[in-house]
């Protein structure tokens, strides 16, 4: 990194030392990161393989175990409705949907094949159960179900009895034979789900130990970069680190920089110690000029009006009440007197208000003998005390001070409401106003509503 005459480190070699680390992290942690990538897909492919087969062999359970009670229900009570349910069954194709479905090893799919194989053959002994029934409800030939009108009985049992047919069917149906190929689907589907479980498994463990390798390369990789990256903020530390802190504590302080650190920043602190004071101070005046107004530095109507509706938007119901003042016959003091004492009466009432509300409160100027408050957080039950205030107030005013003449004020004043905006609440304070000016002036009036 070149350095320059006066010991600072140039940042633009900063920078492409920087960006020279960064590119090789990047494309080793995007390496890692790929790799990483391909140990979680393993782990997911290994899941959802394992949730299919899972969901394979419970639909073939589930189908067979259906097949099974819809018969047996047939063959105890002959209702022709467990039959209709055992035909759907077996036409839905469950069980031959689950063995297409099959994502399995070659010896896994044997195993299943068994079980499907099986099935059928309980199948088989159920049409057999379920012709004997029928035989035995006399039902005619054309009668039977479309998959068993091929199925016929041997001479023995077309020779039993009706009862010895009921027999024969339960017989079939809950005897050992029947139970021992059910429970051998049960084992051979059991034994299909543990074979595909430890195949799973022995997949996990791998993709485990390649997983737990990368994350080793990775952290040491990491941790090479770390020690590059120590290294080299030592280097730099008291060229960029120290300086910006005393620079940020130069801002903070509102002080000159001390110019310090690489060149940039050095730079930067003649750049910024070399600002116009009386820029600032010329920014600050004009800031003041436009949000008060220059006779009796009260806020003016603009800055009044836009704190006024955050107020009532922010805080809606109960939010506070609104003063509406004027001077009563100010244009004629002005005409009596003079503009410089008119200019004197207005600083004070000026100062009165503000005297008589609280630091809270937002007093305004909003021209000519208009003078407007905010009564912050101030609820209805306050109604009465803004009257016995602003009879105070006229009471201070009717005081000569100064040579200056008497003076009182009309007010009318409106508490804001939930959901309410600076203009609704204007017009009933001025509502109020207009009404205390027609009862002779010299007053207050609040609408409490």
């Amino acid at each position: 990194m070149r350095r320059l005459k006066n010991g600072g480190i140039h940042i633009g070699s900063l920078v492409l030392f920087i960006v020279g680390i960064v590119l090789i992290v990047g494309g080793f942690i995007l390496y890692t990161g790929n790799c990483l990538s391909g140990c979680y897909e393993d782990f997911m492919r290994a899941e959802a393989d394992y949730r299919e087969c899972e969901k394979n062999a419970g639909q073939m359970q589930d189908g067979s175990d259906a097949l099974t009670a819809y018969m047996r229900h047939f063959a105890v009570t002959g209702d022709g409705a467990y039959l209709d349910s055992y035909f759907a069954e077996a036409d839905s194709g469950r069980r031959e949907q689950a063995q297409e479905n099959l994502h399995a090893t070659e010896d896994e799919t044997a195993i299943f094949i068994q079980a499907k194989k099986e099935s059928d053959q309980l199948m088989d002994m159920e049409y057999h159960a379920a012709r004997l029934v029928l035989a035995a409800q006399d039902t005619a030939q054309e009668d039977l179900p479309r998959r068993l009108q091929d199925y016929s009985l041997t001479e023995a049992e077309a020779g039993l009895a009706s009862e010895q047919l009921f027999q024969q069917a339960l017989l079939l149906m809950f005897g050992q034979e029947y139970q021992l190929l059910k429970d051998s689907i049960d084992n051979d589907l059991a034994a299909f789900s543990d074979a595909v479980l430890a195949r799973e498994s022995r997949e996990v463990q791998e993709t485990a130990e390649r997983l737990e390798r990368l994350i080793w390369m990775q952290r040491a990789g990491i941790g090479a970069v770390i020690v590059v990256i120590l290294l080299f903020g030592a280097l730099t530390y008291r060229q960029i680190a120290v300086a910006l802190q005393r620079y940020v504590k130069a801002i903070t302080d509102n002080m000159q920089m001390e110019e310090d650190g690489v060149y940039e920043l050095r730079y930067l602190a003649r750049t910024y110690n070399a600002r116009d004071k009386s820029r600032t101070e010329e920014e600050q005046r004009l800031r003041e000029k436009a949000e008060h107004d220059a006779l009796t530095e009260l806020v003016n109507r603009g800055t009044f009006e836009m704190l006024l509706k955050n107020k009532i938007e922010s805080r809606g119901k109960d939010a506070g009440a609104f003063l509406l003042v004027d001077v009563d016959i100010f244009k004629e003091i002005n005409d009596s007197y003079g503009h410089a004492v008119g200019d004197a009466v207005l600083k004070r009432v000026a100062e009165v208000l503000v005297d008589n509300f609280k630091d809270r409160d937002i007093i305004a100027r909003f021209g000519g003998d208009e003078f407007a408050v905010w009564l912050t957080n101030l609820d209805r039950e306050y109604g009465s005390f803004i009257e016995q205030r602003i009879g105070d107030i006229n009471r201070q005013l009717l005081r000569t001070q100064d040579d200056l003449p008497p003076v009182t004020l009309s007010v009318g004043g409106a508490f804001s409401r939930e959901g309410d905006s600076f203009e609704a609440v204007y017009k009933r304070a001025d509502d109020m106003l207009y009404a205390v000016k027609k009862k002779g002036r010299r007053g207050c009036m609040v609408d409490m509503n």
